[in-house]
């Protein structure tokens, strides 16, 4: 939005400092998240070994990580205009890291009420072996 803007602000003859200085900030900001979701996949790396490239999904997400790195880094300026697919596949990987936090906590669901289930039976079990051992109180 900013680039339309000093774009059409170029073709009326007016040079806006604000939106340059938008822009240097936005690409500052895109290469400390790109070093961020560096710093994680490094971490990521360290904590799981190779394992971690089991998935595909984790290879595409690599792939996209060093791929914004080397886009950050190289293209600085006015050629950087030509890389917005990185901001497409930045997207994809907010949407990657969602899927998989709800994965996880849908998966963890699963196992704590498959836990819940068996304290609910063994509660039931326990309160009946009390129940006969002294039936006049109540459980």
């Amino acid at each position: 939005m900013i680039n339309l803007y000093t774009c059409e602000q170029r073709c009326n003859g007016i040079q806006s400092k604000a939106a340059s200085h938008a822009l240097g900030t936005l690409g500052n900001v895109s290469f400390a998240f790109s070093c961020l979701f560096m710093a994680e996949l490094v971490f990521s790396i360290w904590a799981f070994g190779a394992q971690y490239f089991r998935s595909w999904f984790r290879v595409f997400d690599a792939t996209v990580i060093i791929g914004n790195l080397v886009v950050d880094t190289l293209l600085r300026g006015v050629t950087k205009d030509a890389a917005s697919l990185a901001v497409i596949l930045r997207l994809w990987r907010l949407y990657k890291i969602g899927k998989e936090v709800s994965g996880g906590a849908a998966g963890l669901m699963e196992v704590l009420n498959g836990r819940i289930e068996v304290l609910e039976k063994e509660n039931h079990r326990l309160r009946t072996q009390l129940t006969s051992l002294s039936p006049e109180l109540d459980y």
